[in-house]
């Protein structure tokens, strides 16, 4: 954590807002901060990259993952739209919108599914309401609840507190839904879809 403190110390004076800030303000510090920034989303994508060759994935399929993940991680840090609750409402909406439809899929097809098919698709579903209501507790730390997002707000009203405490809820909340998900993925593929409900 003194390490991490320490890089953070360091480049909230370099003020980087784009590749050329980082270009110019290259150091030992901000190589060593992007290569720890970097190092789980990048791991993420190798496994994929990795799982789509060892699946049998197309060359057009994988190249067309290599291609997206390179420009996401080109582009995730880099600043792209200022405090904006319309932004974050209307994204919101957006994944609360989309998770209806989930449910409305799986509503639809549940009935016609039989065995292993119909406990997996129950147990993603458990997974996808843990992640759906860990979204919205992301919303109430980042927004009207806790102001992470203005934290000269949080702290003059004391509410640090607080967003422990719903932080600590949505870390519960995420863990829950992949835990969920890997029992549907596991379930799916480890029983014949006939020998049961």
């Amino acid at each position: 954590m003194l390490f991490i403190h320490d890089l953070n110390a360091a480049l909230a004076q370099t003020h980087i807002r784009s590749i050329g800030d980082i270009l110019a303000n290259l150091s030992g510090y901000l190589i060593v901060y992007l290569l720890w920034v970097y190092s789980f989303k990048l791991g993420m994508l190798l496994a994929i990259i990795g799982g789509a060759l060892r699946a049998g994935m197309g060359k057009g399929g994988i190249w067309l993952i290599v291609a997206g993940g390179v420009i996401y991680l080109i582009t995730c840090y880099l600043p792209f739209i200022e405090y904006s609750p319309a932004f974050f409402g209307i994204l919101g909406t957006l994944i609360l919108v989309l998770f209806l439809f989930i449910v409305w899929h799986w509503m639809i097809r549940r009935p016609g599914l039989e065995g292993s098919a119909r406990i997996a698709g129950d147990l993603r579903m458990a997974g996808y309401y843990f992640l759906v209501v860990a979204t919205w507790g992301l919303c109430g730390i980042f927004g009207i609840v806790t102001y992470a997002l203005k934290p000269e707000m949080m702290m003059e009203r004391g509410l640090q507190s607080t967003a422990v405490t719903l932080t600590s809820h949505v870390m519960v909340e995420l863990s829950l839904g992949w835990i969920f998900i890997f029992l549907g993925v596991r379930k799916e593929s480890g029983l014949h879809p006939s020998s049961g409900a």
